[in-house]
């Protein structure tokens, strides 16, 4: 009885069991179906590469894989995941895996993999465990960042190559955005003594003496400078961190086409042994000047020493000498004709002695420039220069009469007589111009021949000594010399020379 009831209890629930189980296997279904519609939706996705992986397998992919991987469907689908992965990356590959599917990591991981060709690829990758058909499956979603890989390596390698040029620069190269460092090169501790970190962040007052020189003039509007021009160079000193002065090259530009971020880029070029050296030459060479001007001081005065006692001393006993040959001829007796001619070839002989005393007497020191001026000494150059050489020497005076201080008067008599020497032994010229002017502020000598034509590389010989006279006198009196030579169409030089004070001298 007992057995009974219970089949017939078996009985009456066994329509709930069978019903139970079919509303089951139709969920499982309608999950699957779902399952299979989601996948297949993500599949058609073009830009992303979606798979299924079981065991180990690839158990569906869509076409954006087969495109990046350049294998069939059918290929992919009997390949091991593993065989497209590079060889160096599987174990790194397994580890990201595993800790993304232990919910360790959420963030994408990249690898290299292969392709069909053998051409090595980057791809990003996610793994997620899905039940697709029943089964855990391993859903995985990709891209292919090769071009970003390489792109970041390759700003990488730029990085590194700006940071070794940087560094390799032997001046201090800092970045400036707001008047604040963003960067520095190890050139910085070279010129400043300060470390690039020390720096960052700060402005470059540290860099400065004072507030004021911080604050001053180009340092101030350089932004302002840099809108209107694209770089700007001056010379500034600092104070280098151990408190001495550095004098500095400095050359600053804008980072891009304008100052929309405020960016520039500063080198600081340490010039300050440079400038010792430039200041110890120039007052070598001043010093030099200045012996050059004494010794052609006294030079001029041994000249004018020289030229006096020969016209009055020996020019007086020579006159004297003459005198008395003519009265000893005047009173020879009749009848002496060898007496009275060896006395006539005398007189003629000193008269000769007279006439070379008088030339040598004038180029040592000519009369007419203590006596007269300038202007008529000039003139009896140029006339005298016609007479000995056969080149005429055209004169221009537009000056009325030139009063100037003796000593310039020489020197620059002393120019124009350098000048037509130089045209006497080197120009092959068949005619001289020559223009002499002065103002209240100015004297101005310019000599043009038609000859050769000096070069350049005649006037920087160092055994140009006509020149170097020429300039250096020029230069002594706070004057300058221009030089100018076209082949064949002959030479100007031209002289321009403040004329001082009654009581200045230079």
């Amino acid at each position: 009885m007992r057995d009974a009831d219970q089949t017939k209890t078996k009985l009456a629930g066994e329509p709930r069991r069978l019903r139970k189980q079919t509303i089951t296997k139709k969920g499982r279904e309608e999950q699957s179906n779902l399952e299979n519609d989601l996948f297949q939706s993500l599949k058609r996705n073009p830009q992303i590469g979606v798979y299924l992986i079981r065991d180990g397998r690839f158990l569906s992919v869509n076409s954006y894989m087969i495109n990046i991987l350049g294998y069939t469907e059918e290929e992919l689908l009997k390949m091991k995941v593993a065989q497209i992965i590079h060889p160096d990356d599987q174990g790194r590959v397994h580890e990201s895996v595993s800790a993304m599917l232990q919910g360790k990591s959420t963030e994408p991981y990249e690898f290299r993999f292969l392709t069909r060709g053998g051409e090595i690829r980057w791809a990003s990758e996610t793994v997620n465990i899905i039940n697709f058909q029943g089964r855990k499956t391993v859903l995985g979603s990709s891209v292919d960042v090769t071009d970003k890989i390489i792109a970041r390596q390759k700003f990488a390698e730029l990085e590194a190559l700006e940071a070794t040029i940087l560094d390799s620069i032997p001046h201090a190269v800092i970045g400036l955005k707001n008047r604040r460092i963003i960067f520095a090169n190890e050139g910085l501790y070279t010129v400043f003594g300060w470390k690039p970190e020390e720096l960052i962040g700060q402005t470059t007052r540290i860099l400065f003496r004072s507030d004021e020189e911080y604050d001053h003039g180009a340092v101030k509007n350089l932004y302002a400078i840099l809108e209107a021009q694209r770089v700007f160079r001056t010379e500034l000193t600092y104070r280098h961190k151990n408190g001495r002065d550095v004098i500095c090259l400095v050359s600053c530009s804008r980072i891009g086409s304008g100052l929309k971020d405020r960016g520039i880029v500063v080198t600081y070029e340490d010039i300050t042994e440079r400038k010792k050296a430039e200041q110890k030459l120039a007052l070598f060479h001043e010093q030099i000047r200045s012996h050059s001007a004494h010794l052609e001081s006294a030079r001029e005065e041994e000249r004018t020493s020289i030229a006096r006692e020969l016209h009055d001393e020996l020019g007086q006993l020579l006159t004297v000498l003459n005198m008395d040959l003519v009265l000893i001829g005047k009173k020879m007796p009749a009848g002496q004709p060898f007496l009275q001619e060896k006395i006539a070839e005398m007189i003629k002989l000193v008269e000769t002695i007279l006439d070379s005393l008088k030339r040598i007497s004038m180029a040592l020191r000519p009369d007419l420039l203590d006596h007269l001026g300038l202007a008529e000494a000039i003139e009896w150059q140029a006339n005298n220069f016609h007479k000995h050489t056969g080149i005429p020497c055209k004169l221009s005076v537009e000056a009325g009469k030139l009063n100037i201080v003796p000593n310039l008067a020489t020197a620059v008599y002393r120019i124009f007589q350098e000048t037509l020497t130089n045209i006497a032994r080197h120009a092959g010229a068949s005619a001289v111009a020559v223009s002499l002017k002065a103002s209240r502020e100015r004297i101005i000598l310019k000599v043009k021949d038609n000859g050769k034509g000096v070069t350049a590389d005649e006037q920087a010989k160092s055994a140009a000594f006509g020149l170097i006279g020429i300039r250096e006198r020029a230069y002594h009196w706070g004057g300058e010399v221009k030089i100018k030579g076209r082949e064949g169409k002959g030479t100007t030089v031209s002289v321009s020379i403040p004329l001082p004070g009654k009581d200045e001298t230079p």
